[in-house]
């Protein structure tokens, strides 16, 4: 085009109409702000301001939440090498107080990766782990640091952390909807013991209640009797079918006796430590409606789904240490139904308290009498150990599998606890000193409530004397400054030598167990 028209001189020339619409451009940069604002006239908003699929901060988004959005499993805990060492740690540390779940099925379901199809099984995984940390927060560093991985977790609690968030999204917001099994419960109480060792005591009292209240809805508090009817409302109500219509599950069956005795105990232990659970309540044992029986003495190698072996001659069962200790916390239940009944440290029949009193005390001392050899306090013992300790105090830790670099250090025993009779010794170890404190804390809590009721009768007969709360508190304040012998009453003599033959006892069980134990 020669610009000389319209028309010009070629479109002329060709007989066409001549159109001369040149764009005149602008010098400089563009100026992109301006290009902005006319774009975002000419294009509508999308609906509620938000961006375009198109747009770049959509697809950041869309990657984020695609990051967020990973696969629980084992491995969101920890590595699995570390992770086969904290689940050792717990079935031989933590199982002999609290045996479950079943070892042989959760090792079996550990090995062929439960964890990525089962999201239950994952959260009893992930709660196992988080107990065995509250409970024994220096294990897991020793295999941090025999790992060289101790910067994975700065302390015990962010661990413990880790684990009770993976146990929740495991779980999911609508786990109390669906069809529950005994190992919901099993879970919830291992949050709530988790939560109580790190002081959490609210957040405890809920995962208990949670777990009483599952228990309750599965009818593991009851004890099945197959020849009384349960009706055909039984599901609908918390009552469990007739044993005969349903095909028994012995492990399930033996996993939920386990627990309602484990929930009795933490629940006794509370109330004689002089706390109250409120909510968390179980109530006494009555012809209609009785406490399960106490879990077979049977190691879980011989319990399977249809059948239970015996346990062999010649070995201690697992469980024959947890029942002492059971039975130790049911030699107080008369005294716990009359305080249910009339209130703590209310005078109703003095004469009638006393002897329950007196009864208790001679039913906790007579605990002992089943016990067997290998669970029983032998004399002789040198400080710190039961005969001969698999620890000892000037001794570290080490993992064989795992050796530090410190050539110096002594093997603390880890080797012998891969035999199963030396890891069994260990287990008995722990049983001991926790059935001794379970013995001595109880009789203590008697005594304490002979004197608190005796000193609530003097005080109703003779209501304008003051009253103290002991002999021996009227000595010098402390409790311990009277002798048995300067008490006239029969009674109050009776419990003052009990008092002090407590105090010898407790020092003598501090001396002979293993801080490794305690």
């Amino acid at each position: 085009c020669d610009e000389d028209g319209p028309p010009c001189k070629p479109c002329a020339a060709l007989d066409i109409a001549c159109t001369f619409d040149r764009v005149s451009r602008r010098r400089g940069p563009p100026n992109r702000h301006a290009e902005a604002l006319k774009k975002r006239r000419l294009d509508p908003p999308g609906p509620s301001g938000q961006s375009t699929p198109t747009s770049p901060t959509h697809a950041a988004h869309t990657l984020a939440s695609f990051a967020q959005q990973q696969v629980l499993s084992a491995e969101s805990i920890c590595p699995m090498p570390l992770l086969q060492l904290l689940v050792d740690d717990y079935f031989t540390y933590v199982h002999p107080l609290i045996p479950i779940p079943h070892e042989p099925s959760f090792r079996e379901a550990l090995q062929r990766r439960e964890d990525l199809n089962n999201l239950t099984f994952l959260a009893l995984l992930a709660s196992m782990i988080g107990t065995l940390v509250a409970s024994f927060p220096r294990k897991p560093r020793l295999h941090l640091k025999a790992q060289h991985k101790g910067n994975m977790f700065p302390n015990s609690m962010s661990l413990i952390e880790r684990c009770h968030r993976i146990t929740v999204e495991a779980r999911g917001p609508g786990y109390l909807l669906k069809e529950l099994s005994v190992y919901d419960a099993v879970i919830s109480y291992l949050q709530g013991l988790t939560a109580a060792n790190i002081f959490n005591f609210r957040q405890s009292n809920l995962y208990f209640g949670e777990c009483l209240n599952i228990s309750r809805s599965l009818g593991l508090h009851r004890q099945h009797n197959k020849h009384t009817p349960a009706g055909p409302l039984a599901p609908h109500i918390g009552v469990p079918p007739d044993a005969s219509d349903a095909k028994i599950d012995y492990i399930s069956e033996e996993m939920g006796r386990r627990l309602f005795w484990v929930m009795f105990v933490g629940v006794r232990t509370m109330q004689i430590l002089g706390g109250s659970f409120g909510e968390l309540f179980i109530p006494p044992s009555t012809p209609s409606e009785p406490y399960p029986p106490l879990p077979t003495e049977v190691d879980d190698d011989y319990i399977y789904p249809s059948h239970i072996l015996p346990q062999p001659p010649g070995f201690i069962s697992e469980l024959v240490g947890f029942n002492a200790n059971v039975r130790v916390f049911c030699s107080c239940n008369s005294l716990f139904a009359i305080e249910l009944a009339f209130g703590v440290n209310e005078i109703f029949d003095w004469k009638k308290q006393n002897g329950v009193l007196d009864g208790c005390l001679r039913a906790v001392k007579s605990c002992f009498d089943e016990v067997p050899r290998e669970l029983m306090l032998r004399s002789g013992s040198r400080t710190g150990e039961f005969g001969s300790s698999l620890y000892s105090q000037d001794q570290e830790y080490e993992h064989p599998e795992y050796p530090t670099t410190h050539s110096t250090t002594l093997h603390t025993g880890q080797e012998s606890e891969e035999s199963p009779s030396e890891r069994r010794r260990l287990q008995c170890e722990i049983q001991k000193a926790n059935i001794y404190a379970s013995q001595l804390s109880t009789r203590s809590c008697i005594v304490e409530k002979y004197w608190n009721l005796r000193d609530a009768c003097a005080a109703r007969q003779s209501p304008n004397t003051s009253t103290v709360t002991s002999p021996d508190e009227a000595a010098n304040g402390l409790g311990y400054g009277i002798q048995p012998s300067a008490v006239s009453d029969p009674t109050d003599q009776k419990m003052a030598m009990e008092r002090e033959n407590i105090v010898k006892e407790l020092v003598a069980v501090l001396g002979m167990i293993s801080q490794a134990n305690m």
